[in-house]
Formats: structure tokens, C-alpha cells, sequence
């Protein structure tokens, strides 16, 4: 099992089937729950044909499916509540999943099917609900709905003050200052819980464990959520100082960002993505346009056409592919099973404790 990767759909719709058996043979997919409903919104997108745009959802769903080792992320919502109420969330470019395992009657290990999934492997099979055409057609209205012109013009009157920057590297360093605001960072909190929608009980329960604990910044309390709120304030600075476009479906591409923390690599063709991604990637992670790792797979799949008789358990050494360099770096082994390869994360984690 090769390292992590996290697509965004214009790669995911990019690669040919040829090139996506080298993505599962030398990567781990993870999958955001917002690459799926953006597959199901296309079932909207083409309204006036709807055998093209089922066609769509399901050439989509099929790629996604029919990858061996693929999970999908728990919703980054869930995780950031986890956060704000003192659980540990890990962010070590592993996946979180939501599978919850059982013991079948024969004694194996077996996984729960995720509602996701389900929807995935009926997608797949051209099956779709009504409640699904209705989730297309309102997804849809949402990424038009985004005014994102009017959010910059009420951004510019509560953010008067705030320094001018002109790169996204000089943003970075504005965001982390910012940030660093001893004074701020209720407010910080405050921000989070609301657009997470906490009402009531666990508002309650959030703020008392803040006033309780011994904790001095956002960052420290509650490491996920302090990244979900980084993201979004990034984003509120970057539109600010005209880094980005007001294009309303870039306020949904900001939540493949959410999951970066999950992987390894990430590769989307959008631009906005591709400009803004940097600021959050750490040392340790890695970035590929899609035409980059389209060329990289392409390369690897006519290099075993020519020669068969090669081990394909290992990428061609080539010192100019980015799959042959990655798998230099991580070196994986390839466990035999799903279970085998929890049991492997599981033994990883222990040994950091």
C-alpha cells in the first residue's frame, strides 16, 4: 500500500481507466465526503439531458468504487466538534474513517458499509433516489448561490484595519500573526462553534471546558477545529487583499483543504486550489497538478505495456516520475487485507504512545 492522496474531481475525472489502476496500485485513496456530493451534483448540472448527466454520476462513481483500497473521510464537521470537546483528532496524513468494525459468525474481521458507500455502489449501478435528485438539484443552487462579491464587500467594513498583502506566501505569514493574537482567540473559538451550528448543550459544554482549562490558545485547545477556523480565515484574507476570484464554487473547493491534515499528497487541476493549497501543505506533504500526475501514470502504464514480463509490484525506477520518488520517500509494504492494514495503523499508533 503506496502513501496517501487525496483528488479533487477535476483530477478524479481526468484519469483514464488505464492510469487509474496505477493510482490504486501505488496509492492510498482517500476520499472526501465533498468529492461525493459534487459526483451527485452532476446529476443536476446536465438538467437538460438527464441520461448524459446520469451517464456522469455514474462513469464517476465507478472510478471511485471499483478501487480496492479506498476509504471515505469522516465529515470534517464531525471532526471538528470531536475537537472542541477535548478529543484527540489525529492529523498525521492517515485517513480517519468511519467504518466501524465487526466479528462475523465465521470469525473474521469484517467492516461496516458506510452510508457513502452504499450510495457510491448504487450510483454506480445507475440507481438513484429521489431524495438524491433532490440533494443535485439544491448542491447545485448552493454553489451558485454563493455571492461571493457581496462576502468581500461586508469582509472590507469589519476588516478595516487588517495589513495588505500581495502574494499567498505573505498572506501565510499574516494569517499565522493574526492568529498568534493573545486577545483573539475567543473570538476565534467563538466563530468556530457558530459556523459549525453548536447550539444549546455542547455550545455550552465547549465554552466551559475553555474558561476551565489551563489552555492559552485556540491552536492548543483544540488543534482540528484551529485548522478548520485557519482555513476559513485564510480564505476571508486572501479574498481581501484579491489573491483569489469571487467565483461562488470557490467557497465549496475550500473543503477538500479540510481534509489536507488526512494525506499525503494532494492533486486537484483547479487554480484556485492549486494557489491556495500551499499555505496549509506541510513539509511532509506533497502537491501534483492533475495533468502532472495524468503525464506520471500515463508514463508508468505504456512503460508495462512494453515490457509485461516486468514486476509491476513496484513503480519503474525513473528518476523524473513523481510516483517512483514518492515511493523512494515511503518505501511501503503491501498488506494483504483491509483488516491487516488497520491492524498496521493501529500498531503505528501505539508505538507513538
Amino acid at each position: 500500500m503506496g502513501p496517501t492522496i487525496l483528488l479533487d474531481k477535476s483530477t478524479l475525472q481526468a484519469l483514464s481507466w488505464k492510469e487509474l489502476h496505477f493510482l490504486y496500485a501505488y496509492y492510498y485513496l482517500n476520499i472526501p465526503p465533498v468529492l461525493i456530493i459534487e459526483i451527485l451534483g452532476d446529476l443536476n448540472k446536465f438538467s437538460d439531458d438527464k441520461i448524459h448527466a446520469e451517464s456522469e454520476v455514474k462513469k464517476n462513481a465507478e472510478k471511485l468504487y471499483s478501487i480496492a483500497d479506498q476509504e471515505i473521510n469522516i465529515h470534517y464537521s464531525l471532526l471538528a466538534i470531536k475537537s472542541l470537546l477535548g478529543n484527540y483528532v489525529e492529523m498525521d496524513g492517515r485517513p480517519i474513517i468511519g467504518k466501524i468494525p465487526f466479528i462475523a459468525r465465521n470469525g473474521a474481521m469484517l467492516l461496516e458499509e458506510s452510508p457513502e458507500e452504499r450510495e457510491l455502489k448504487s450510483w454506480q449501478n445507475g440507481e438513484y433516489s429521489g431524495t438524491e435528485q433532490i440533494i443535485a438539484k439544491r448542491w447545485r443552487e448552493t454553489t451558485r448561490g454563493y455571492d461571493l462579491d457581496l462576502f468581500k464587500k461586508n469582509l472590507k467594513k469589519i476588516r478595516k484595519k487588517t495589513r495588505k498583502v500581495n502574494s499567498v506566501n505573505d498572506l501565510k505569514i499574516l494569517v499565522e500573526e493574526l492568529l498568534d493574537i493573545p486577545s483573539n482567540q475567543i473570538y476565534y473559538l467563538r466563530w468556530t462553534i457558530q459556523n459549525l451550528d453548536l447550539v444549546g448543550g455542547l455550545e455550552k459544554t465547549v465554552l466551559e471546558r475553555w474558561q476551565k482549562s489551563n489552555y492559552r490558545t485556540f491552536k492548543s485547545f483544540a488543534p482540528y477545529a484551529y485548522y478548520f477556523y485557519k482555513v476559513n480565515f485564510a480564505f476571508e484574507l486572501g479574498l481581501l487583499n484579491n489573491l483569489f476570484g469571487t467565483k461562488s464554487t470557490n467557497r465549496v473547493d475550500i473543503e477538500y483543504l479540510y481534509y489536507l491534515p488526512f494525506t499525503e499528497i494532494f492533486s486537484s487541476g483547479d487554480d484556485f486550489l492549486i494557489k491556495f493549497s500551499k499555505i496549509f501543505l506541510k513539509k511532509n506533504q506533497y502537491f501534483i497538478t492533475r495533468d502532472d500526475l495524468k503525464e506520471d501514470l500515463k508514463s508508468i502504464y505504456e512503460y508495462f505495456n512494453e515490457h509485461p514480463e516486468k514486476d509491476n509490484s513496484y513503480p519503474p525506477e525513473n528518476k523524473n516520475s513523481f510516483t517512483y520518488q514518492i515511493w523512494q520517500k515511503y518505501r511501503p509494504t503491501q498488506p494483504s487485507s483491509i483488516s491487516e492494514w488497520l491492524e498496521n495503523i493501529k500498531k503505528q499508533r501505539e508505538n507513538k504512545t
